[in-house]
């Protein structure tokens, strides 16, 4: 485990843990509060436009169909 830096960069690592946080907030929201699919609908919607904005010609299936699961 202490080889992991060398083999995998600081900035992969960061988006792993922003991606596992948003993972696990998402689920904490769906499951505890009464409206929460509609709140991470939202959330889908405006990463998925964010996402697509800050780069459009990337390939599916990453903002765009973000924002269309929203």
């Amino acid at each position: 485990m202490f080889l992991l830096g060398q083999f995998v960069s600081g900035y992969i690592l960061w988006r792993l843990l922003v991606a596992s946080l948003l993972w696990v907030g998402l689920h904490l929201l769906i499951r505890f509060h009464p409206r929460g699919i509609e709140h991470v609908g939202v959330v889908l919607i405006f990463l998925g436009f964010a996402w697509w904005i800050t780069d459009p010609l990337q390939p599916l299936p990453f903002g765009l169909t973000l924002f269309l699961l929203g």
